[in-house]
């Protein structure tokens, strides 16, 4: 089942947040995939949503395709490309941003602060 999720967000309007694209969570399309494969994978969405955000590819882009602006704000923790915290600002326009990111840092103290954490026998 894929996870979506739609907020409105100024400028934007009804905004959906999906983890590959709307209708599947591990089907990839990247920013030069052609415009047929868009109108696939956008074909079902509700006529109000003029904007989604994906991920997947850990590729950041901005797009047009078929009248819907597509964003991947690209990746946290797996960046593809330059180092860094890759992530969208949105409303009322749409800025990918890159912060600096020490993942060896947040390795670190998740590790530290999971270490008491009991987890449940493997089946």
């Amino acid at each position: 089942m894929t996870r979506r999720r739609s907020l409105p967000v100024h400028g934007l309007g009804k905004v959906l947040f999906c983890h590959a694209t709307p209708r599947d969570d591990e089907e990839v399309v990247l920013v030069d995939s052609r415009l047929d494969r868009w109108r696939e994978v956008l074909s079902r969405l509700d006529t109000d949503i003029r904007t989604v955000v994906c991920g997947h590819t850990h590729m950041p882009f901005v797009r047009l395709a078929h009248g819907r602006l597509v964003i991947n704000p690209g990746s946290i923790g797996m960046p593809y490309g330059r180092a860094g915290a890759h992530w969208a600002l949105l409303g009322p326009g749409v800025e990918l941003r890159s912060t600096a990111f020490d993942i060896e840092a947040a390795i670190t103290q998740v590790t530290q602060d999971s270490a008491g954490i009991v987890r449940p026998a493997a089946a």
